[in-house]
């Protein structure tokens, strides 16, 4: 290799899709990313269930789909070469970190480790999918190079576990906005608000409910929540809305969410541990401030008071106080509120700005390397 030059040649960034949800969302955002700065980027792909087959927006990406394990590690042996770094995933890095000699392996916890909670990951051996609580990862024997938490909570918890807080960047994600989408609803007499996820039991979304019954009843014809999402837990918040006095509408899984908040005019969430907190970032690209707990890295997306409200998870009467507080806001002062969330989004949480920052580590990673193998099969 010529001197002078990086050893950085491609990157291949690593994902097992269980459906279509943010990490997917984002994994190919940082793909595309960094193929705009004409780096070949390669993206192994190993579907499980009904995920679907992830497309690519730009020809410098090259998607790789496997069906199973002994495809996965055939693929990443054809793949992981010298010049090449390998950025991982929670999901995957397990196997990577075993099977990947030749180049570094940069692993992207996307979320938020939790002593004695598992978090699914690939055996290295047998490539079935089960959980790994962070008490049982082999932290002695894993990446020498940087890790990566998508928020700076995710990236504590990394550091709490693995005790190398100087190896631990956080590295946000990067959303894509459209600015032709940016219109504010304009109010009427009934303060529309929005939540957005899988309908599981620590998406806490029984929590805003209980807030809204919890309203003052001069407010009860003034507030309304409109529910995006299916999920196991479903049949049990449905049967809360019924005793709440303020109206709930579920509307499920919808292929047009972005139309959907163009309606809204508040995002309010519950969940504390969230690893980035996505929905919260797109209302933001729509201009729609949010209601978000101080917990998980939600709270790191929304400025208090600028472009929305922070709420303490642990006061049970706060969430009420903040839709309350919200309800009161003019006209003016929510649409500046939301302009303030879409530039912020707009300047900072960028695919731009991540496919950067994923460069340099990678090119990091490369140059301090010094590869004395191949990967195993």
């Amino acid at each position: 290799m010529c001197p002078g030059l990086s050893p950085l040649r491609s990157i291949v960034m690593t994902w097992m899709a269980t459906g279509a949800g943010g990490a997917e969302q984002s994994t190919m955002e940082v793909a595309e990313g960094i193929a705009e700065t004409d780096v070949p980027v390669t993206v192994l792909w190993r579907a499980a269930g009904s995920a679907p087959t992830p497309t690519s927006l730009h020809s410098g990406v090259a998607v790789e789909v496997v069906p199973d394990h002994r495809g996965y590690l055939a693929a990443l042996a054809r793949f992981a070469q010298p010049g090449a770094v390998v950025l991982s995933s929670h999901r995957t890095m397990l196997v990577d970190l075993a099977h990947v000699r030749a180049v570094p392996v940069i692993p992207i916890v996307r979320g938020i480790l939790v002593a004695g909670e598992p978090i699914r990951m690939i055996d290295p051996t047998g490539g079935d999918l089960f959980g790994h609580t962070p008490e049982q990862l082999p932290w002695d024997h894993m990446s020498p190079y940087a890790w990566v938490g998508i928020s700076r909570a995710s990236a504590s918890a990394i550091t709490a576990f693995s005790g190398c807080p100087d190896r631990v960047r956080v590295v946000y994600n990067g959303v894509r906005q459209q600015a032709e989408a940016l219109r504010w609803r304009v109010r009427d007499d009934v303060l529309r608000l929005a939540a957005v996820g899988r309908i599981i039991a620590w998406k806490r979304l029984d929590r805003i409910i209980a807030a809204l019954a919890a309203l003052p009843p001069a407010l009860h014809g003034t507030v309304a929540l409109d529910v995006y999402g299916d999920g196991p837990s479903l049949p049990e918040l449905r049967a809360r809305a019924t005793r709440c006095p303020v109206p709930v509408a579920f509307h499920g899984h919808v292929d047009d969410l972005q139309a959907r908040l163009v309606g809204s005019d508040v995002l309010v969430t519950a969940a504390v541990t969230e690893g980035f907190g996505r929905v919260v970032a797109e209302a933001a690209g729509l201009g729609k401030p949010a209601i978000v707990p101080r917990g998980g890295a939600s709270a790191e997306l929304v400025l208090h008071g600028l472009t929305g409200l922070v709420y303490d998870p642990d006061d049970p009467t706060a969430l009420t106080d903040a839709i309350e507080r919200i309800a009161q806001l003019g006209q003016g002062e929510m649409v500046a509120m939301g302009w303030r969330a879409y530039r912020r989004l707009a300047s900072w949480f960028t695919p731009g700005r991540a496919a950067a920052e994923y460069l340099t580590l990678c090119h990091e990673a490369a140059s301090a390397a010094q590869p004395t193998g191949t990967v195993s099969t």
